[in-house]
């Protein structure tokens, strides 16, 4: 509780007030009464305190006072501290967004690899997974597009689905070597095909 104080204090003085004025040094005052309040010092005497508690300057006698603990005032240093720590915080967020991207492209590139696989020894439905995952990933991938067209053409039978797919395929690869191979396939598709 204490370090979480000293922390909000030193943000305020760096920042402007969020708990109490800049001038008054933050305390966490614990009555004999076992009561305890964070507020900022105003004026301390021999016989009492003067503390800002909300806005309000209010006066506590040091006998029903158990003990104050204050919070150190930092220097210019700290605030420069606390800028560096800012543009630290900004590398880092970097950082975690290319990492991001590095993750999309791992997580798109195996699902992708675990697709062909899976074509390969025939498991047509995990493959069709595989790729759908990956799509996730990378929605803009037209090879991805091409292989889940061929396999709703071939092992699925679901003409609906495979035409979507190919469509796909040309709008992401609108000068495909392809194209008239595949414009052929999805009128073929579309004519002998009931769905």
């Amino acid at each position: 509780m204490i370090y979480i104080l000293i922390i909000l204090a030193s943000t305020a003085f760096c920042y402007g007030p969020i708990f109490f004025p800049q001038e008054a040094d933050a305390a966490k005052i614990i009555f004999k009464s076992g009561k305890e309040i964070t507020a900022g010092i105003i004026e301390k005497t021999d016989s009492y305190i003067k503390i800002d508690f909300n806005g309000n300057p209010v006066y506590y006698e040091l006998k029903y006072i158990s003990r104050i603990e204050e919070a150190q005032k930092p220097s210019e240093g700290d605030c420069a501290i606390s800028e560096s720590k800012t543009d630290e915080n900004q590398k880092l967020k970097e950082e975690i967004s290319v990492l991001k991207e590095l993750i999309r492209q791992m997580n798109s590139e195996y699902n992708i690899k675990l697709g062909d696989l899976y074509s390969q020894v025939d498991h047509f439905d995990d493959a069709i997974k595989a790729y759908e995952n990956a799509l996730v990933f990378n929605p803009n991938n037209p090879d991805l597009e091409y292989n889940l067209g061929v396999l709703f053409e071939t092992s699925k039978k679901d003409t609906a689905r495979a035409v979507a797919h190919y469509r796909n395929y040309l709008r992401l690869r609108p000068d495909a070597p392809d194209k008239e191979e595949i414009e052929k396939i999805i009128s073929f598709l579309l004519n002998n095909s009931s769905f």
